[in-house]
């Protein structure tokens, strides 16, 4: 037999239960499943009271005709032209590997022998123009 006390105790039990439970169904957060990029009227990134704003200040107007056909030879249009530049980037890409695999220690040495001189002869440059300034520091 349940005593008073132990029935209040349940009914106490399953009253913070219930309230913990539409607690953690009320602030759970949408999450990124729920999004549609349709539904961003103004594009701002989330879907909110503003892009009702936007719909209800457009309800009842008249946004002409759609022409689906120029809209699908248009994204065909541009997707050939992202292909093509893509295929020129893959093109470029693979010239650019083969150049670089292409390089070898004996190819490198001259040009790392000539950065080295250039670097020597501005050493000379930058000790000859110290020099200059000191002089000019002095008069």
């Amino acid at each position: 037999m349940i005593t008073k006390k132990s029935f209040a105790a349940i009914i106490l039990i399953a009253f913070l239960a219930s309230s913990l439970l539409s607690m953690i169904a009320f602030t759970r957060n949408a999450g990124t499943d729920d999004f549609t990029i349709w539904s961003d009227i103004n594009g701002d990134g989330t879907v909110d009271i503003f892009d009702a704003i936007h719909l209800s200040n457009a309800f009842g107007q008249d946004v002409g005709a759609i022409n689906k056909t120029a809209l699908l030879l248009e994204c065909n249009a541009t997707y050939a032209s992202l292909m093509s530049r893509m295929d020129y980037l893959n093109a470029s890409f693979i010239d650019l590997l083969s150049a670089v695999q292409g390089m070898n220690a004996t190819n490198l040495m001259p040009l790392i022998n000539n950065l080295n001189a250039s670097i020597l002869q501005l050493q000379s440059d930058m000790d000859a123009l110290d020099t200059t300034i000191g002089s000019f520091k002095q008069i």
